[in-house]
């Protein structure tokens, strides 16, 4: 038996598992791995997740529980795999459900491009108010400096002068919020992206050239 994320067994040589039935069964321990079963599975947890052989399983439990079966195919022989189950379910057992790999792959394209629309449109609508801030806070600061402004020109500063000073501060200003905000948010997004994709089975975040999050199902 191969047993998954049970740490706390790796010293231990056999376990005694009851079964439906009342009866328990002492055996052995093979080994203790850790590994994403979630994408093993028809996507239904448990506590306590373990592998064994056919043989040992069919003698175990029920025929009755054998609701799901997994077929590995071959890749150049996907379509014509998935088009003979099609058929079956449609045709020979109706009550059966069928999910393919590519089904649940447009899922998760799916699911990708609703979490970039959401975040776009929230991405957008935090640009524009940033926007709004930043011209309040350029025409604040003008009104507020009219007297400075009146004592350089009364100097000997031109109105050109000082248009194009007032246009060099805002681009300083616009320069040091764009470089402070994408230092910012790579020092925290970072984290968040390493939590989730310890937290979430089928996400992977990767760094090739520019950062990207993807899903694997």
């Amino acid at each position: 038996m191969i047993i998954i994320q049970w740490e706390s067994l790796e010293r231990r040589c056999s376990i005694t598992l009851v079964l439906p039935d009342g009866t328990k069964k002492e055996v052995e321990i093979l080994s203790v791995i850790k590994e994403n079963y979630y994408g093993l599975t028809d996507r239904v947890g448990a506590d306590f997740v373990y592998y064994t052989s056919a043989e040992i399983f069919k003698e175990w439990v029920s025929p009755e529980f054998l609701m799901t079966y997994a077929c590995d195919v071959e890749d150049d022989k996907e379509g014509e795999f998935n088009q003979f189950l099609k058929n079956y379910t449609e045709t020979v057992e109706p009550l059966m459900n069928y999910e393919s790999k590519e089904f649940w792959s447009g899922e998760y394209e799916g699911m990708i491009g609703l979490v970039i629309l959401a975040g776009g449109l929230l991405t957008i609508v935090i640009a524009v108010i940033g926007i709004l801030n930043f011209i309040n806070s350029i025409l604040t600061g003008i009104v507020t400096r009219q007297k400075e402004f009146a004592i350089m020109q009364a100097i000997g500063m031109t109105r050109k002068q000082l248009i194009r000073m007032l246009i060099l501060e805002g681009m300083y200003y616009a320069v040091f919020t764009i470089g402070a905000s994408f230092v910012i948010g790579c020092i925290f997004s970072l984290p968040i992206l390493l939590i989730l994709g310890a937290m979430v089975p089928w996400l992977a975040y990767s760094t090739i050239g520019i950062v990207r999050v993807t899903t694997a199902p």
